[in-house]
């Protein structure tokens, strides 16, 4: 009786591991998306006049930093960069997320 216990709590703890984990591994969060959460607090209107932080949209401010490529862009949301934080705050980002987020200020500056 004890072992059927025992093993009923392992199966128990199992359940809530493989649960954890599950929601861990979750779908990435599309570019917008996390524009949307984290990126626009600086980066959107009102966030740019405050943080001093180019403005999605702004075209011409974009063109210039886009002449970094990519990667760069990519690095420099990641590592940080001037007045930016790492990852701009967003710790839960995944760098892959930070890149479709990168991706998504390119395409919305054009």
């Amino acid at each position: 009786m004890r072992i059927t216990r025992q093993l009923k709590s392992m199966l128990a703890l199992l359940i809530v591991m493989l649960a954890i984990w599950s929601g861990a591994q979750g779908e990435a969060r599309s570019g917008e998306d996390v524009y949307d959460d984290s990126c626009a607090k600086c980066h959107g209107w009102i966030g740019s006049m405050i943080k001093d932080a180019p403005r999605t949209g702004d075209t011409e401010t974009w063109k210039v930093l886009q002449t970094k490529g990519l990667d760069e862009l990519v690095n420099s949301t990641i590592n940080g960069f001037g007045e930016m934080p790492a990852k701009g705050k967003c710790t839960e980002c995944s760098d892959a997320e930070l890149k479709a987020a990168v991706e998504y200020i390119l395409e919305e500056s054009r």
